[in-house]
């Protein structure tokens, strides 16, 4: 849609708000992802080695590195209790070598969390995703009624289990227009059977207990800030 349209056209405007709250009811559950995905993308080192992503989720790579990590530990401890030289040189280069596995080591436990994150908010965002399919498929089924009823939808979310009157109330409307003959009987009786269809659909919707509770829960999205 153009943006000067989404701007100067109430109807535009007012079915946007039903993404808006789809969007927010989506990002929610995916927060803690996002944030550990900013990690990454703050750390150019992370970038790049996130095309390997299957390597570093590979308990085989960091049974190896967490092993090398004790090999150097223990290498420091024995030259730093030796006597009979100077081991100061061979100290500072395991150490570096020790510093770079165990940051080695913080990129596998931002990797681990990511993927433990996205496990815990899979079924979650599978059945929101579902829902705000059902949603819009519903809306869209809307337009071919008449262009306002996705924007009344929007509007009325909290009587939802109602909105059947508010397709009725159209339907009437298109009534006179078909008696006046500022609508052709045939197109009448398009959006006459686009009506029926479309509160059939509603009646499936709201049959579903789990739906009407979506319906609640995206409700409140609206005072949901987004930082």
């Amino acid at each position: 849609m153009d943006t000067i349209e989404f701007f100067e056209y109430k109807v535009a405007n007012t079915e946007h708000a039903i993404y808006i709250l789809i969007l927010k009811y989506l990002y929610i559950p995916l927060t803690d992802v996002f944030d550990t995905t900013r990690i990454i993308l703050d750390e150019q080192e992370y970038q790049k080695k996130i095309i390997k992503l299957d390597k570093y989720l590979s308990n085989q790579k960091l049974e190896q590195l967490q092993l090398e990590i004790r090999e150097t530990e223990k290498k420091i401890k024995e030259y730093q209790d030796f006597k009979d030289f100077d081991a100061s040189q061979k100290i500072t280069n395991y150490t570096k070598f020790l510093n770079r596995d165990k940051n080695e080591i913080k990129f596998y436990d931002v990797m681990f969390k990511l993927l433990n994150d996205s496990e815990k908010i899979s079924d979650i965002l599978k059945l929101r995703l579902e829902f705000s399919m059902e949603l819009l498929k519903f809306s869209k089924s809307l337009k071919k009624i008449h262009s306002s009823l996705p924007a009344a939808l929007s509007e009325n979310l909290g009587i939802f289990i109602d909105f059947e009157q508010k397709i009725k109330d159209i339907v009437e409307k298109l009534k006179e227009k078909s008696s006046s003959g500022i609508l052709s009987p045939f197109e009448f009786r398009e959006k006459n059977d686009a009506a029926e269809q479309s509160k059939k659909f509603l009646l499936d919707l709201i049959s579903n207990e789990d739906f009407t509770l979506h319906i609640e829960k995206l409700i409140k999205m609206s005072e949901v800030t987004i930082p």
